[in-house]
């Protein structure tokens, strides 16, 4: 079903039905909204936007023409109406939205658009993985292995959280990483992301615990690692020299 474009409004029903009478003169099908509302009190009429005067979208660029030259409306740009009466034609066809109001259904496309346009920009401004992953020094207080709870204890000079945590893990933008000693010091591996996943690998000692490969969830706060014997939980925190 073609659907109605309203092409001027009035504040008074016997306006509208002036321009209506011409209209259908030259042959134009022409459909008055809220006419009943307006004509129960017309102080109203503002309220609701007036008299609509409708034909339909086919009569557009013709019907207003006509009420132009017959001193209904201003003179308006034929070539806007016919671009926008195209574009209505083109959007109605588009599904869930091409019922609407044409314009509503532009407001949603105007949405959608700079919704596509904004989601890439703030997917690719956000870091990756290995940014996240290299941008923090990760601090931690145990590390489960084989279903047990184990406290590191690096032989080392440390920094300490304000939490009381000490231990930590760095990783390196060259692919090395630095963890915690138990009564050693601290161990050198290297690291690499493979299919979402992190591996360590070639650990100097304790390869046993700390080589595998690893689930990994991080983010600026927090990084959890989870392999088949090791889990290490670590975060970021404010340090003091210990």
């Amino acid at each position: 079903m073609e659907k109605l474009k309203t092409i001027a409004s009035f504040d008074l029903p016997h306006e509208a039905h002036f321009a209506k009478a011409k209209l259908e003169s030259e042959g134009i099908k022409v459909f008055l909204k809220d006419e009943l509302t307006v004509q129960v009190d017309n102080f109203i009429s503002n309220a609701v936007g007036g008299v609509k005067l409708q034909v339909f979208e086919r009569d557009v660029i013709k019907s207003n023409e006509i009420l132009v030259e017959a001193g209904f409306l201003k003179p308006r740009n034929i070539e806007s109406d016919l671009y926008e009466s195209n574009l209505s034609k083109l959007t109605s066809r588009i599904p869930l939205i091409g019922r609407l109001v044409f314009e509503v259904r532009m407001l949603v496309i105007l949405a959608v658009l700079v919704i596509a346009v904004l989601v890439p920009i703030v997917l690719l401004s956000l870091p990756s993985k290995t940014e996240l992953i290299t941008g923090e020094t990760w601090y931690l207080n145990t590390i489960r292995y084989n279903g047990k709870y184990y406290k590191p204890q690096t032989n080392e000079l440390k920094l300490v959280l304000s939490n009381g945590y000490s231990e930590n893990i760095k990783f390196y933008e060259d692919g090395t990483v630095r963890m915690p000693g138990f009564n050693t010091p601290s161990i050198e591996a290297k690291w690499k992301l493979e299919n979402n996943k992190l591996v360590i690998f070639d650990s100097d000692t304790l390869n046993y615990i700390y080589d595998g490969s690893y689930d990994l969830n991080v983010n600026s706060n927090s990084i959890s690692l989870t392999s088949k014997s090791t889990k290490i939980v670590g975060r970021i925190g404010r340090v003091h020299l210990f």
